[in-house]
């Protein structure tokens, strides 16, 4: 599967809440279903204070920086969804064309190994 660059946002592209309302705020994200993909409960539950941002499906990637204690008050809390990268990975497919926000593209990509060091 390929994404576009334009449609992957990652570090850099400014404070993660204002970058999804503007996103959503695109005459083109019009209908669409909104994806975000977090590993930081922190920076999911600023998204779920502001109302604007109700729209947004929220994920908590269980590979990132967090710590099992955080992954349990995630599954108490309704609009987080824990997601490993496994199923994260698989579910790429499914989610597209939606718009997809942080996304861990090049961790789904099998590591290349090279011919010296056949291990991982």
């Amino acid at each position: 599967m390929s994404i576009p660059p334009e449609r992957i946002y990652g570090l850099g592209t400014g404070p993660k809440v204002e970058v999804l309302k503007q996103l959503q705020s695109k005459p083109e994200h019009s209908g669409l279903t909104l994806h975000f993909v977090e590993d930081r409960l922190a920076t999911l539950k600023n998204v779920i204070k502001e109302p604007h941002l109700d729209k947004w499906n929220l994920y908590l990637g269980t590979w990132g920086y967090n710590t099992p204690s955080e992954r349990e008050e995630a599954n108490t809390i309704s609009r987080i969804n824990l997601v490993d990268l496994h199923d994260f990975c698989a579910k790429l497919n499914s989610i597209v064309p939606t718009l997809l926000l942080f996304t861990y593209k090049e961790r789904c990509e099998p590591p290349k190994l090279e011919e010296k060091n056949r291990s991982i």
